[in-house]
């Protein structure tokens, strides 16, 4: 979540004229919401709770896209591009409450009102920046790199900032495109050196000049 997407579902949710346009549902774990290959007919704003969009190889292997976490919205980068059929199918990663709304509301919306467009547009260039950069992390090649990138640069911390962890810690590993015992073991290593120390899903940087240095 970032204060882009906060500002404009929140912006959506409180609209006089746009918010009775949302329909709210609950999702639990493991629940399937879309199915790769079906219409996109609606945008959906996570309200609570994580979805996963997963993708299967020709063997049937799972392969997690990415993640939707609260207060982010979907599919918005595959309809805005010209696709109009989800090419992952999206799971409910824990339980999760979302709003929807038909692609021809959202559109409307997006037309009419320069505000909410704005805030739209600036999640967007957000989120796209943040795949850049999570991309520019997996061409590191050892985890204690990809931890040290996601924190210096996608997370941004400062030294002696404090941020929340993701919900769970294969989430962090999917991310980072690691096997979670390898993420566990990493995290336990570099907490050990004193770059930082964690409690309560919360990481407070210690060094940031010795992340700087790792990469």
């Amino acid at each position: 979540m970032n204060n882009q997407s906060s500002t404009f579902v929140t912006e959506c949710l409180k609209h006089p004229l746009y918010a009775q346009k949302f329909q709210i549902k609950e999702y639990h774990i493991g629940q399937v919401l879309r199915c790769a290959g079906e219409e996109i007919q609606h945008f959906g704003l996570v309200l609570h709770g994580i979805l996963k969009a997963e993708c299967y190889t020709k063997q049937g292997y799972e392969v997690c896209c990415t993640y939707f976490e609260e207060h982010d919205t979907f599919p918005e980068l595959l309809y805005f591009t010209g696709k109009r059929q989800f090419i992952y199918t999206l799971v409910a990663a824990k339980k999760a409450k979302v709003a929807w709304i038909s692609v021809h509301d959202m559109e409307q919306i997006l037309q009419k009102d320069r505000r909410l467009r704005d805030s739209f547009m600036n999640y967007v260039f957000q989120r796209g920046l943040n795949n850049q950069m999570l991309l520019t992390c997996l061409t590191y090649t050892t985890i204690e790199q990809r931890i040290a990138y996601w924190l210096l640069n996608i997370k941004n911390i400062k030294e002696n900032e404090s941020i929340q962890l993701p919900k769970s810690q294969k989430i962090w590993a999917d991310t980072l495109h690691v096997s979670r015992s390898s993420l566990n073991h990493e995290i336990r290593e570099m907490e050990r050196k004193g770059y930082f120390c964690i409690e309560k899903k919360m990481l407070k940087l210690l060094d940031r000049t010795g992340l700087e240095n790792i990469l």
